[in-house]
């Protein structure tokens, strides 16, 4: 089957985030003021995210194996990178945008329900990088090498997640940690407990979590 050429992947890419940029220009209240001040961000920050987006979405669409059509004709597909790209335009992590054009890549191989891929995106959407990175350690803590060479006798669950992530150990944590457990992404409420060392590096991801993860990490390629 014969794969999307470079030049239709810029196009779409190019349209999605046109698309996105015209949501924002909507929301905005009217004025000369306001105008100019959002000319000068599109013309500056705002094209960066772009032009990081479109190399995002070439890289990842030129490995696929589908037609024009079969991308046109997909609700998915469709659904998905035109979210994903609004979500795109509204964050400055580059690392947030490779995890969102991933789940670009995924919606064209993937048999996810619609209400699922808003709910996953809407999740993107919400979530810091701080959010996903504590996912991804707790999906599998002893997957880092840090974790794996230390041995933990007793201790938080906190202890071998600073160690690999010093940068989450703030005020923000707490915070951010509710916010996984509340959304049932996490099956541990209170981490401030003391563990045997197998409890600290145990895998405390849900499975809608774990689903979540598979959604923003490319299978295929």
């Amino acid at each position: 089957m014969k794969k999307v050429d470079k030049s239709t992947i810029k196009d779409i890419a190019i349209a999605s985030a046109e698309i996105a940029g015209k949501t924002i220009i909507n929301t905005l209240p009217g004025g000369s003021i306001v105008t100019s001040v959002f000319e000068a961000v599109k013309g500056g920050c705002l094209e960066k995210r772009q032009s990081k987006w479109r190399e995002s979405i070439e890289d990842r669409l030129g490995t696929v194996e589908k037609t024009l059509d079969d991308l046109g004709n997909s609700e998915i597909f469709t659904t998905t990178i035109l979210k994903a790209t609004e979500i795109a335009m509204k964050t400055s992590s580059e690392e947030k945008r490779e995890f969102l054009a991933n789940a670009v890549l995924n919606a064209c191989y993937m048999d996810v329900e619609e209400e699922k891929v808003m709910v996953f995106l809407d999740l993107l959407d919400k979530y810091t990088i701080s959010h996903l990175k504590i996912l991804i350690f707790f999906h599998n803590p002893k997957a880092f090498d840090i974790v794996a060479q230390s041995s933990y006798y007793m201790g938080s669950p906190t202890d071998p997640l600073f160690d690999v992530y010093p940068e989450l150990n703030n005020k923000l944590f707490r915070k951010i940690y509710k916010d996984l457990f509340v959304d049932g992404m996490v099956n541990t409420e209170d981490l401030n407990v003391t563990m045997t060392g197998n409890g600290m590096v145990a895998k405390r991801t849900t499975d809608l979590a774990d689903e979540l993860l598979g959604y923003i990490f490319a299978r295929r390629a």
